[in-house]
């Protein structure tokens, strides 16, 4: 190649028949038609890159020119890094919050917490993040602990929470399961009628924890594990209250847009641990109002139609017919028994024993009374209940069967 060519401007590819300006000898501007070939017959365009063939036309091999690749490569690099979110670092008191733009905070998980220096969790991985690695060594998860138990008592504690949740990529089995046992303790203690405690979950709520719970049930469905830590988060809603010891929880999750049928959809999982959480949530919201069972039946014909199911209650028959765990069971037949009882319609009510009868509740019932009835003697045997005790059980077993 001479050294004129190999000081020319690089050419831009054109379409055939196409009028390119061509510069004259005096630095002037002309015009030339191409048809099909280039100046240089062994300079070939693809895509943006301008290759160069080997002078053997018979040789497929192909070199690049070093320059133009170094130039495409580094503006490839450039774009790549540019293109998706573009996270900024902004300082705010001792904490640095990384946010993007231009993204819907439902959307983007970008919120990332670090406590002062003090407080700082640091990677034990070497190079490798702390996110990336799939257990955490005890140091790292005490410091963990230390300061999402720190957040607790902080004002906006259940914002922390939230944002910190909403994190997909940051978040470990781990961290979820030691904020479900904060939020847990704090539902259930006494001190959930102090304000500042009560806010803890408020707060959380209205920063769209329950969505981002939602968001990472959905990426973790095939593990129990992150589906048990959720639904006790769940739950430590659902038992929350106010400041005058009234229940709103359960409000807050009948309220929500897809909390319900995310809580449905995780029956999916065959852990019994996580059908006890789904089931006894469902009955707890479908009693609580109206609104609440017209969720949850809804909920659980959705659920229905997509596993093929011939009624809303299969699933529970099935489960309560092959599952031996007697918790899984009485859940089960509290939810049958829920919605048998709140059905508004007559007609529905009927229609529903009907599918129940189809599906061969009445002999799994039968079976669970003879078991029952065989665990009270030996219960009995054992001493542990008294004859009368068991003349009240059979009592009520006596009315039942009369229908009195």
């Amino acid at each position: 190649m001479s050294q004129q060519k190999k000081n020319a401007a690089p050419k831009t590819p054109t379409r055939k028949n196409e009028t390119v300006p061509s510069p004259s000898k005096k630095g002037g501007a002309t015009t030339q038609t191409k048809k099909g070939s280039s100046e240089n017959p062994n300079e070939v365009f693809r895509g943006h890159v301008r290759l160069k063939s080997h002078k053997n036309p018979n040789s497929p091999r192909t070199e690049y020119e070093l320059s133009e690749n170094i130039t495409e490569l580094c503006r490839f690099e450039k774009d790549r890094e540019n293109f998706g979110m573009k996270v900024k670092l902004k300082k705010q008191g001792e904490q640095y919050i990384a946010f993007s733009n231009n993204e819907e905070r439902s959307k983007a998980a970008t919120v990332l917490y670090h406590c002062n220096s003090s407080n700082t969790v640091k990677s034990r991985s070497g190079n490798k993040p702390a996110n990336e690695a799939e257990e955490v060594d005890q140091e790292e998860q005490r410091a963990m602990t230390e300061m999402l138990e720190s957040w607790k008592s902080k004002p906006n504690g259940g914002k922390l929470f939230a944002d910190f949740v909403r994190q997909t990529h940051v978040v470990q089995l781990g961290y979820l399961q030691e904020i479900s046992r904060i939020l847990s303790t704090v539902s259930k203690a006494e001190v959930t009628k102090n304000a500042t405690a009560s806010s803890l979950i408020e707060d959380f709520v209205s920063s769209s924890g329950i969505t981002h719970l939602c968001t990472l049930a959905l990426t973790n469905t095939e593990d129990h594990r992150w589906l048990v830590s959720i639904l006790d988060i769940m739950t430590a809603i659902l038992d929350s209250q106010s400041v005058d010891g009234v229940n709103i929880g359960c409000g807050i999750l009948v309220e929500h847009s897809y909390a319900v049928q995310a809580i449905t959809d995780m029956f999916e999982n065959r852990n019994v641990d996580v059908r006890v959480k789904v089931t006894k949530l469902l009955t707890a919201l479908m009693v609580y109002n109206d609104e609440g069972l017209l969720k949850v039946t809804t909920a659980l014909r959705t659920y229905s139609d997509a596993h093929n199911n011939s009624s809303v209650f299969e699933e529970f028959v099935r489960g309560v017919y092959f599952e031996t765990d007697l918790n899984f069971r009485c859940a089960a037949l509290q939810l049958i028994n829920a919605a048998l009882g709140y059905m508004p319609e007559i007609d529905e009510r009927v229609m529903a024993r009907h599918n129940l009868s189809e599906l061969g509740f009445d002999s799994i019932l039968q079976e669970m009374m003879k078991k029952v009835h065989e665990m009270v003697v030996k219960l009995i045997d054992e001493g542990q209940i008294s004859d009368e005790e068991n003349l009240i059980m059979g009592t009520k077993k006596n009315n039942r069967d009369t229908g009195n």
